[in-house]
């Protein structure tokens, strides 16, 4: 939808059509309440607020998402890696994805990119590091 506004020390009006997306991790009623955010820039970018969950409440999400990453970073990487074994797979769904999607994508990808494999394995899981072992055959 265009608005027409008058720029500050302009004598013309001007029309602008503008739509803003903008994501945070920050309680933006704290922010507000506590004045590190301006009250009327909030209401005027909340209009249409979408509650994604993090990563670790979508388990279901994890496996997909690391596939369609691995087939990215294949085509990346002029790999074939063909996918995780049962052990990374169960590691791959605990993990608590701190880092969300991000990390997930991360993750998948350096695996692609350090396997001359055509499997991955993920071994040594810790919550900071995830180091790789590649296997020369898929299980």
């Amino acid at each position: 939808m265009s608005k027409r506004y008058r720029p500050i020390g302009g004598n013309k009006e001007k029309t602008a059509d503008v739509r803003i997306i903008a994501a945070t991790n920050e309680d933006m009623q704290s922010a507000v309440a506590e004045k590190r955010f301006r009250q009327d820039l909030f209401h005027r970018i909340k209009e249409y607020t979408l509650h994604i969950p993090p990563l670790r409440e979508c388990r279901e999400d994890i496996m997909p998402l690391a596939e369609f990453f691995r087939e990215l970073a294949n085509k990346e990487f002029g790999k074939q890696v063909k996918g995780f074994n049962a052990e990374a797979r169960k590691r791959m769904l605990v993990h608590p994805w701190a880092g969300n999607v991000r990390e997930l994508k991360g993750t998948v990808r350096s695996a692609v990119l350090f396997t001359d494999g055509i499997g991955l394995r993920l071994t040594n899981w810790s919550s900071r590091k995830v180091s790789y072992l590649v296997k020369r055959h898929y299980p």
